[in-house]
C-alpha cells in the first residue's frame, strides 16, 4: 500500500471532506474520485455524506447497523445541515434532454454560475437529464450509452455544487431499451451528481422530506410518506397549483427548449426554505430566466403547515395540514 493510500484513508476516517483531502494531498477532484474508486474495488466500503455547503464527506463503514440502515433508505438522501442553519438556499431545473438538438449547453451552464454568484451549493433535477430513446425534435446523438456518456462528460462541475436528479421516463429508456443505467454509470463517474431512483426520489432536510417526482407510467407514489414539498418534472412548465393540501406541489420547467409552445421560455426556480423547529417553515419561489441577464419572472411565497413530529399525514389530518400562500402573483402567464 502506498503512503499516499495510507495518508488518504487516515483521512477518511477522520471524516475530511473531499475538498479538504484534495488540498492536503494535493490531488484534483478526479484524481481523489479515481483513487476512492481503487480503495472500493478492494472492498472498503464508503458511505457518502452530502453537506448543505456542497461538500461531500466519504465516510468508511464497517458495522451492520449503518448499512441495515443505509439498505431501508435506498431511495433517500439526506443534505446535511448544520444545527444553526435554519436556511437552505437550492435551484431548481428539469428536463434537460442532453443528445435532442433543443438541448442547451449555455443555459445549463448559466444555471452553474448563477448558483455560484449566489452562494447556491445544491442543484435538483426533476428527470430527463437525457433525450433516451424517444423525443421531440431532432436527435443529435443516437445512441442511448453515447447520450448518457456526453451528459456525464459535458453536465458542468463545480466542487462546491451538487446535483440531486430523479430519472425521468427519457432517462429508463436508456434502461429499458439501451440496458444503460445512468444511475449506474454517474455513480461509477460523477460523485457530484447523485440520481437515486427512476419516477420518485426524496431529499431529507432535517426533520422534514421533499420529493423528486418525474412521472412515468406504470410506476407508482408511495402514499404513506408526504413530503412538505413535491417538485414534479415532465411537463415542462412552472406552476404551483392553487389546491391547499400538502404536499406543496411545484411543477418545474424544461431548461432546454424541448417545450412546442412559442409562450413557454427555458427557465429554472430559485427557491430558499427556512426551518422552524427542524421542519420547513416557509418558501419563497423564484422563475428564473436567463437571457441578455437574468430576470426574475415569477416570484411566490407560501407558508408550509406546521408539522407534529412526522412526515406520514393520514386521511383524518389530512385537511388540517395546508399551506398558504402569503405573498406574490403571476408575472409571467404561458
Amino acid at each position: 500500500m502506498s503512503d499516499q493510500t495510507v495518508k488518504l484513508i487516515k483521512l477518511l476516517n477522520e471524516e475530511k471532506s473531499c475538498n479538504e483531502i484534495c488540498q492536503e494531498l494535493n490531488l484534483s477532484n478526479k484524481q481523489l474520485f479515481n483513487n476512492l474508486t481503487n480503495l472500493r474495488n478492494k472492498g472498503l466500503f464508503l458511505q457518502r455524506l452530502y453537506h448543505a455547503n456542497g461538500e461531500i464527506v466519504y465516510r468508511p463503514i464497517n458495522d451492520l447497523e449503518t448499512l441495515k440502515n443505509i439498505n431501508d433508505c435506498n431511495k433517500i438522501n439526506s443534505i446535511i445541515l448544520k444545527a444553526d442553519e435554519q436556511n437552505l438556499r437550492t435551484f431548481i431545473i428539469s428536463d434537460l434532454h442532453y443528445g435532442n438538438s433543443k438541448w442547451d449547453q449555455e443555459l445549463i451552464s448559466k444555471v452553474f454560475e448563477y448558483c455560484v454568484a449566489n452562494d447556491i451549493h445544491i442543484i435538483l433535477c426533476c428527470g430527463d437529464l437525457i433525450d433516451g430513446s424517444f423525443g421531440q425534435g431532432i436527435k443529435t446523438i443516437d445512441s442511448l450509452y453515447e447520450q448518457i456518456d456526453f451528459f456525464v462528460k459535458h453536465y458542468p462541475f463545480d466542487k462546491n455544487i451538487l446535483t440531486f436528479a430523479v430519472g425521468g421516463d427519457h432517462d429508463l429508456s436508456g434502461l429499458t431499451i439501451g440496458k444503460q443505467s445512468i444511475i449506474e454509470i454517474t455513480n461509477n463517474y460523477r460523485h457530484d451528481i447523485i440520481i437515486n431512483g427512476f419516477n420518485t426520489t426524496y431529499i431529507a432536510l432535517k426533520n422534514d422530506l421533499i420529493r423528486l417526482f418525474h412521472s412515468i407510467k406504470g410506476m407508482t407514489v408511495d402514499s404513506s410518506i408526504t413530503p412538505s414539498i413535491s417538485f414534479n418534472g415532465h411537463g415542462h412548465n412552472f406552476e404551483i397549483p392553487s389546491n391547499c393540501n400538502v404536499p406543496l406541489t411545484v411543477r418545474v420547467p424544461s431548461i432546454s427548449n424541448i417545450c412546442t409552445s412559442k409562450e413557454t421560455l427555458p427557465t429554472g426556480i430559485d427557491m430558499e426554505c427556512n426551518f422552524e423547529n427542524e421542519y420547513i417553515k416557509d418558501a419563497c419561489f423564484k422563475q428564473i430566466y436567463f437571457g441578455d441577464k437574468v430576470y426574475i419572472l415569477n416570484e411566490l411565497e407560501y407558508k408550509l403547515p406546521n408539522k407534529s413530529g412526522n412526515n406520514h399525514v393520514d386521511d383524518e389530518n389530512r385537511e388540517t395540514n395546508k399551506y398558504t400562500k402569503t405573498k406574490g402573483k403571476y408575472r409571467y402567464k404561458y
